[in-house]
């Protein structure tokens, strides 16, 4: 649940690490320059509120795009989750990896929450890292400013998450709204 510094050692390649990126590509540097602004944790003097719970994932099925003869194979995950605790609701995503011969795994997500925060109703995106190793998958997210809907206009938040590989795990997201 803490951020990703040491991830090498936690089974991804250094290099992959340096130069990963989601959503990828800089083709325009105003375009770079704003995704940067919009998807970093964000900074503030607002009181943070901690939201715990545990995701159940319902749908999780990998599958391969491309598979070099050297290097690491890319994959694309359909995922589809269920938040219980203080996010009641359920996560749809398409997850980005990157998974080596020893079967780590770094990847990006970008996906949409709908379900209630706090009683207050909507959807809102969370930008997603993360690595697996031996099928404990650990990462960090950021709400994405104004991806949010309904009542939940406003909300951002980072936080982290630890879970089984396609199966359960528990979270935490330090939320505002501004």
């Amino acid at each position: 649940m803490a951020s990703l510094a040491g991830v090498a050692a936690f089974g991804a390649p250094e290099a992959a690490v340096a130069s990963a990126s989601c959503p990828g590509g800089s083709k325009n540097r105003g375009r770079e320059e704003r995704r940067i602004a919009m998807t970093q944790p964000a900074t503030n003097t607002r009181a943070k509120t901690v939201a715990k719970g545990r995701t159940e994932v319902t749908v999780f099925k990998p599958v391969t795009y491309d598979q070099p003869k050297d290097g690491p194979k890319l994959n694309e995950v359909e995922l589809v989750e269920t938040f219980i605790g203080e996010i009641d609701g359920e996560g749809r995503a398409r997850v980005l990896q990157a998974q080596w011969d020893d079967g780590s795994i770094r990847y990006c997500t970008i996906e949409r929450v709908a379900g209630a925060v706090a009683g207050r109703k909507g959807t809102f995106l969370l930008q997603v890292d993360g690595i697996v190793k031996a099928k404990h998958n650990k990462g960090t997210w950021s709400v994405i400013a104004g991806s949010a809907t309904g009542d939940l206009r406003g909300l951002r938040g980072d936080g982290g998450f630890e879970a089984e590989l396609g199966k359960h795990g528990e979270w935490t997201l330090d939320y505002w709204f501004e």
